[in-house]
């Protein structure tokens, strides 16, 4: 699936990138940004990717150019911009869709990991299961801005929108 967000990647790594970027007038070689923040080409794909689905950046041959929308606001306004992007973008897509029509607006990881699943959309990567990935990418994604509320002891995730 071509617009499934990756899983591993952090809010934190996306603004780092964009940091550096925006340290060398908005646009820089992919192998330099490898270079500038020790990192193998290949492990800044997925980031890349990630800010790529979410119109932080886009790609010209080797180049990453920020996008006039990320050149204009301060990074740590970010989640600003989050609240725009994240909802077209899968696995948020339809855990948002599903969590607003859900009448008490909250299911578990196992059912939302199912709900996934059922539509053909696994987050998992080798080292840990759909569950666990979901969870991590849930956390860094749709807590920390507060699209979500986990809470941990009944493993219920809830729509705050």
């Amino acid at each position: 699936m071509q617009n499934l967000f990756p899983p591993g990647v952090g809010i934190t790594q996306v603004r780092g990138i964009l940091k550096v970027i925006k340290e060398h007038s908005g646009t820089m070689e992919m192998s330099q940004l490898a270079e500038e923040i020790e990192e193998e080409v290949d492990d800044l794909l997925p980031i890349i990717k990630a800010a790529k689905l979410l119109g932080f950046v886009i790609t010209k041959k080797d180049d990453i150019i920020i996008t006039k929308e990320v050149d204009n606001i301060a990074l740590k306004d970010i989640n600003s911009l989050l609240e725009k992007k994240l909802p077209d973008i899968e696995p948020f897509k339809t855990i948002f869709q599903a969590l607003k029509i859900n009448p008490e607006r909250s299911l578990t990881t196992v059912e939302l990991a199912n709900l996934l699943q059922g539509k053909g959309i696994r987050v998992d990567e080798p080292e840990a299961s759909n569950e666990d990935m979901l969870k991590r990418l849930l956390l860094h994604w749709a807590v920390r801005p507060k699209f979500l509320s986990y809470d941990p002891k009944s493993d219920i995730w809830t729509y705050k929108g």
